[in-house]
């Protein structure tokens, strides 16, 4: 698993086992076989593809939209939620669908 800490500005495509447990300015795209674990801070929006997992532990301030992969929910979620599991006392400041 490769992890992204401190803060980084930059979009990120993952393909493989990423954690980001820093500040991230950017995008998060998760791609067919790769996992991504959001631990930190990400002020962007997050997108999982088919094939693709990713999991929300920290806050993400934007949209996390499940295009197709398996998207979790158990941190805080500033911005719309589209297609997720939402686990109990998750926090979630946007329209969920």
């Amino acid at each position: 698993m490769r992890n992204v800490d401190g803060v980084v500005r930059e979009d990120f495509e993952v393909e493989d086992e990423v954690r980001f447990g820093g500040i991230v300015i950017g995008s998060i795209t998760v791609r067919a076989g790769g996992s991504a674990t959001l631990a930190g801070v990400v002020n962007g929006p997050l997108t999982v593809h088919e094939g693709g997992s990713a999991e929300v532990g920290g806050v993400l301030n934007g949209s996390a939209t499940n295009a197709g992969g398996t998207l979790r929910i158990r941190g805080i979620v500033n911005g719309p939620v589209r297609g997720a599991e939402v686990a109990p006392g998750a926090i979630i400041n946007g329209p969920v669908s």
